[in-house]
């Protein structure tokens, strides 16, 4: 569909290859470019600081990072302190592992190898393995916006509000002088 008469403003092909785990622009680059911008940022110095990856990033991309590809990586960053030093090696390093991680974690979104298998699931009408929230990174179909993104929030209560003259019926009920 974005391929007709070259047309790219209509978007992906795919909808659902878009939203994989796997679709970021972390795994859209290759080393040299993350070289280059390493580069950059470091200056003379043999490496940058924790806080350098978003300007890094700003850098590689051209447009500011995602916030859960600034996560991916602190994740894998977590060994190092905040003011250690992380060499351009390391940071190379780290975006391989990024992409090994979303490979392993967009391998769930392929439920079914063959045609039985979902047939037989269908039938019996089984659950399937991953929730559609563990497969892609946001909600693909109208429907599946209800309750995407909600989380549940504990202890939040909704007192009963009652107005004088239900205080009152309920003290004479509770009298047994109104019956």
């Amino acid at each position: 569909m974005a391929s007709f008469f070259g047309l790219t403003a209509l978007g992906p092909d795919s909808v659902f290859s878009q939203g994989l785990f796997k679709a970021i622009s972390l795994t859209a680059f290759d080393d040299r470019e993350y070289e280059r911008g390493f580069q950059q940022v470091a200056g003379p110095n043999a490496g940058i600081a924790k806080a350098q990856i978003a300007q890094l990033l700003n850098i590689v991309y051209s447009y500011p990072p995602l916030e859960e590809e600034l996560q991916f990586l602190l994740e894998l960053l977590e060994h190092k302190a905040d003011d250690e030093v992380i060499t351009c090696a390391e940071f190379v390093d780290c975006i391989h592992a990024v992409g090994d991680a979303l490979e392993d974690r967009s391998k769930a979104a392929k439920e079914f190898t063959s045609w039985n298998d979902f047939r037989n699931t269908l039938y019996r009408h089984r659950r399937l393995i991953h929730a559609p929230s563990e497969r892609f990174k946001f909600p693909i179909t109208a429907g599946q916006e209800y309750g995407w993104y909600s989380q549940k929030q504990p202890g939040v209560r909704f007192p009963r509000k009652s107005c004088e003259e239900t205080r009152y019926a309920d003290c004479m009920v509770k009298s047994g002088a109104y019956l």
